[in-house]
């Protein structure tokens, strides 16, 4: 059997906005209850409950960083499928730009739990590597009331957010607390010229030779967000795993590899001078025929 593993250290967001599909009439599910915003170690966490009794729906919508962007899982009986990888949609109300994409699929004990990976409020999605993202302000996430999403069994749903303004001020204010916590000063890293950037490619870090033994008998599967802390002269002072969706083995050979191949040309102050940062993305293995 012919296998093989992706490494390309890009977020889910990278997947380019599809053509607009037919949209049938999705079921409604009404908020339960208020937000809740839960400070992790290493990322701000944001939950609301949708519907009740068998379409209960829970969404996590996490940020690692101070950014416009989110990891966005959704928890619930109604969404159990047999598999690891499902096509999926979503968008957010009331503008509709429709986005497909491949959920990776699996649990939370015994609740069953799909990763869209990284989304934005606005719908944006990056197509090519030059692209930037424009800010979202305030005025912007009020806008934001629904989220319609075709789960992997095929069924649509529009979840009642209600206005995002508000939940939003506290996943911005979890992850100023957040880059703190870290060691940095949130003010220095917001007013940096430049980022820590890869030398060579990012792709190249991770091959298929280091997938761990024991998982490629399984044939597993894992999403890994991590987190790596660059001094100043570019060099991998610290390994952090944000989120992961598969075994802890995934986790550790993630940071073990990164730790020793990830080379960077330094991030630089708003002086333009080098100075220590961090740099977030993730590694997806897959496996498969």
């Amino acid at each position: 059997m012919l296998r093989h593993v992706s490494t390309a250290l890009v977020s889910l967001a990278l997947v380019g906005a599809a053509p607009a599909l037919a949209k049938p009439v999705p079921t409604d599910l009404a908020r339960i209850g208020k937000w809740e915003v839960n400070y992790d170690k290493d990322s701000c966490r944001l939950f609301g409950k949708f519907g009740t009794d068998k379409n209960e729906i829970i969404a996590q919508f996490t940020r690692f960083e101070p950014s416009d962007s989110m990891e966005l899982r959704l928890y619930g009986q109604s969404l159990k499928v047999d598999g690891q990888f499902f096509p999926v949609a979503f968008d957010f109300g009331p503008q509709e730009n429709l986005q497909k994409r491949q959920a990776l699929v699996g649990s939370s004990g015994k609740v069953p739990m799909v990763l869209f990976g990284r989304v934005r409020l606005d719908d944006w999605s990056q197509t090519k590597p030059s692209d930037v993202a424009p800010p979202m302000a305030p005025a912007d996430e009020a806008k934001v009331t629904t989220l319609t999403v075709k789960a992997p069994t095929g069924k649509w749903y529009r979840l009642a957010l209600g206005r995002m303004d508000t939940p939003m001020a506290a996943l911005r204010r979890c992850t100023t607390d957040l880059v703190r916590s870290w060691g940095y000063d949130p003010s220095v890293m917001a007013a940096l010229k430049s980022r820590p950037n890869p030398v060579g490619s990012p792709g190249k870090w991770v091959n298929f030779e280091d997938y761990p033994k024991t998982m490629l008998a399984k044939s597993a599967n894992a999403l890994i967000q991590f987190r790596l802390d660059v001094d100043a002269g570019g060099t991998v002072a610290g390994c952090s795993i944000l989120s992961q969706a598969g075994e802890t083995e995934f986790a550790d050979t993630t940071c073990k590899l990164l730790s020793k191949r990830a080379k960077f040309v330094p991030a630089l102050d708003a002086e333009g001078k080098p100075t220590r940062s961090y740099y977030i993305s993730s590694v997806r293995w897959t496996v498969g025929a």
